[in-house]
C-alpha cells in the first residue's frame, strides 16, 4: 500500500519495495497482506528491522508449544515457577525460533509430577503439526 502524504517508509532501505516477507511466514501461512504503522521511528533501516522483527513475532505468536516436564521450582527453590500469563522465551535452533511466548495453560499434578505440563503460545497451530506438515510436503 502506498502512503498518502509524508510517512516514512522502507522503500530505500528495501530495493524500492515498500513491503517486506518472511520466507518462512509464507511456507507456513501462505501470503498474508497487511501494514504496521510505528510513528516514533524516523529511520528508514530501523523501521525495516522493526518490521521484520515484528513479523518474526507474528509467525511464531501463532503456534503453541505443549510441554511436558517436571516444573524444577519444585526441586530447586531458587528456580521460579512458569505461572499462567507469565511470557516464556523459547528457543529451538532446528526450528529457527527464538520468541517469547505467554503460558496459556499449567497442569500440575502433585502426585505424579512427571504428568505435569504447560502450554506456551497462542495455540492455532502447535510446532507437531507443523513438523508433521513439513514431512507431508515432503
Amino acid at each position: 500500500r502506498d502512503w498518502d502524504g509524508n510517512r516514512l517508509t522502507i522503500r530505500s532501505v528495501n530495493d524500492d519495495k515498500n513491503w517486506i516477507e518472511n520466507a518462512d511466514g509464507v511456507a507456513m501461512w501462505g501470503r498474508i497482506v497487511g501494514w504496521r504503522v510505528w510513528d516514533d521511528v524516523t529511520v528508514a533501516a530501523n523501521l525495516k528491522a522493526k518490521g521484520e522483527a515484528w513479523l518474526a513475532q507474528q509467525i511464531w505468536s501463532s503456534i503453541s508449544l505443549e510441554i511436558s516436564a517436571v516444573d524444577l521450582a519444585f526441586v530447586d527453590g531458587d528456580i521460579e515457577q512458569i505461572q499462567v500469563g507469565d511470557y516464556v522465551r523459547c528457543q529451538s535452533m532446528p526450528h529457527n525460533l527464538n520468541v517469547l511466548l505467554l503460558c496459556t495453560r499449567k497442569e500440575t499434578h502433585l502426585t505424579e509430577l512427571e504428568n505435569s505440563a504447560i502450554i506456551l503460545g497462542a495455540g492455532l497451530k502447535t510446532i507437531t503439526d507443523l513438523m508433521k506438515q513439513e514431512v507431508d510436503d515432503i
